[in-house]
């Protein structure tokens, strides 16, 4: 069953820039994991340092495949040194309502 995939990340105060040239490179590749329907990246018009990375995934499995092999890249690393904080990770199934 298709997963919802959202990822919550505040950057720090002057690493944005930085997150969206890391991103331009990264999420074209995640388009054709296997696995990935869609993936979008949104940023919060009234807090710029605020992103939220909108994924829908054939699986929980399957996004969870992408989130090893990204981390086995190093990129979580990268990521981690642009925010403020721990990313906070959700996963979401369709209630069909």
């Amino acid at each position: 069953m298709p997963v919802s995939s959202i990822l919550l990340a505040t950057t720090k105060d002057d690493k944005s820039t930085d997150l969206i040239k890391l991103l331009e490179d990264l999420i074209p590749e995640t388009r054709m994991f296997p696995g990935c329907i869609d993936m979008k990246i949104l940023r919060n018009e009234e807090k710029p340092n605020d992103f939220v990375f909108s994924g829908v995934w054939k699986s929980a499995s399957d996004y969870q495949k992408y989130l090893e092999y990204r981390t086995n890249q190093g990129v979580i690393d990268k990521l981690g040194n642009l925010l403020s904080s721990p990313p906070e990770i959700k996963i979401l199934c369709n209630t069909n309502i």
